[in-house]
């Protein structure tokens, strides 16, 4: 079984396929391989020694901060969602200045490259992008968070150590535009969300390397893995309503991590 959409935006799989699957290949992490919209890295463990090229590092720190006038920005284009995330943003919009991109939105970024321009519009631009899942499923991270980085997943277990602010961690929209607005004030604090950087680099599922290494995976798993099993229960363990949930939200510090060509 191959999936890298959450259940409610795939199509389900029929029952007559119960005993027919030998493995998974999910962005879950209990798939026989994990193949998600990207993974976060520990430098020291990654067989690169020049990191110039993953890193977009070329301006200080100091620089960039001169260029962030804006607070926060937001690119969406399904404005109606089991998450709800429209009018959560709607509601943070009317304590803090939220700039929504998109067909749910006024502001375009360009015609072509729109979304390389729009990343770049976020690097340069602004200090905060909300990075909100359609769906609250199980494991589930959407492809934005990887690319910003360079929802309901379990963020805790993906990314850097305060890399990213959950937005469940705050009672109601106010009290998450009030630490928005204590960051943009504070930047010594506001700085402190790119020590990861020194240590950890993320790859988004559009970096040939990140998408070959899961087939990389499946293909040594063909070769070495003779244990024969089969799936009965497939349909209730992607699909099942304990999948899906409230789940968690986060908001992204750019700059992100550039991609590996």
């Amino acid at each position: 079984m191959y999936e890298r959409e959450a259940p409610p935006h795939s199509s389900k799989t029929p029952q007559i396929f119960e005993g027919v699957f030998n493995w998974t290949m999910t962005y879950r992490r209990d798939s026989d391989i994990v193949n998600g919209y990207g993974d976060v890295y520990k430098k020291k463990d990654f067989a690169i020694e020049d990191f110039s090229n993953v890193e977009r590092l070329s301006d200080s720190l100091d620089s960039v901060m001169k260029t962030k006038t804006k607070m926060v920005a937001w690119f969406v284009s399904n404005c109606k969602t089991k998450s709800k995330r429209g009018e959560y943003a709607e509601e943070l919009q009317r304590f803090i200045p939220v700039d929504i991109y998109g067909g749910c939105g006024l502001l375009k970024c360009g015609r072509r490259k729109e979304d390389e321009l729009c990343y770049e519009k976020i690097e340069k631009e602004y200090k905060f992008y909300l990075s909100f899942e359609n769906s609250f499923c199980k494991d589930y991270v959407t492809e934005k968070f990887y690319i910003i980085l360079r929802g309901s997943g379990d963020y805790a277990a993906i990314a850097p150590p305060h890399s990213y602010i959950n937005v469940e961690d705050f009672r109601i929209p106010r009290d998450l535009a009030d630490y928005l607005y204590y960051l943009h004030r504070n930047e010594t604090a506001y700085m402190e969300y790119f020590n990861w950087r020194k240590d950890y680099f993320a790859m988004s599922m559009v970096n040939w390397l990140h998408h070959a290494s899961s087939f990389c995976t499946l293909c040594q798993k063909l070769h070495t893995d003779k244990t024969e099993k089969v799936y009965y229960n497939i349909t209730e363990w992607f699909y099942g309503e304990a999948q899906c949930n409230k789940g968690v939200r986060s908001v992204r510090i750019p700059p992100y991590t550039k991609f590996i060509k």
